[in-house]
């Protein structure tokens, strides 16, 4: 007896279609949740979670049961500079029905003021909105650029003394 894969991707037909969405539903939310970074994967978020160990030598951490919800802390003052959620997109303001990955990065009250637009960065979501604001992991704010917050935010992450000297 011939055994049925739904593993080919070349395999075609109204029948396959449904059985490889269904096979999808089931496997990926698994995956999320027991892959390295559980909701928080693929090549920008990697390369964010890179950057902070490399930079500062801090990790992603997961410090409540949802994996839906992540933080990175300096390793030197135990304060987050970082939070990671999976929402709702209306929860910032957005359209759509799909989760979205969200990152939220501590910021001055003039440096949150000024990069708010409703479009690449949010007010804080979840957070003070006065001292943090969010940004959507998709890709829309270049790395480079989400390199220097997250640099900006670590430093405020850190004693008032260092503070001034960075």
């Amino acid at each position: 007896m011939r055994g049925f894969s739904v593993a080919s991707e070349n395999t075609q037909g109204n029948f396959v279609g449904k059985i490889r969405l269904a096979y999808r539903e089931v496997l990926n939310p698994i995956g999320e949740a027991y892959a390295e970074h559980g909701a928080f994967h693929g090549a920008y978020v990697e390369e964010i979670l890179n950057y902070a160990r490399d930079t500062y030598g801090d990790d992603i951490e997961y410090p409540w049961k949802d994996m839906n919800y992540a933080v990175i802390r300096s390793h030197l003052t135990k304060k987050w500079y970082a939070v990671f959620m999976k929402v709702h997109p209306s929860k910032i303001g957005l359209g759509g029905n799909q989760t979205i990955r969200i990152m939220g990065l501590h910021g001055t009250a003039e440096q949150v003021t000024a990069l708010v637009d409703g479009e690449k960065y949010f007010p804080g979501y979840h957070m003070n909105r006065k001292y943090w604001y969010t940004i959507c992991l998709d890709g829309s704010v270049p790395m480079e650029n989400l390199r220097k917050r997250i640099d900006e935010s670590f430093i405020l992450s850190q004693p008032k003394a260092k503070q001034n000297k960075v």
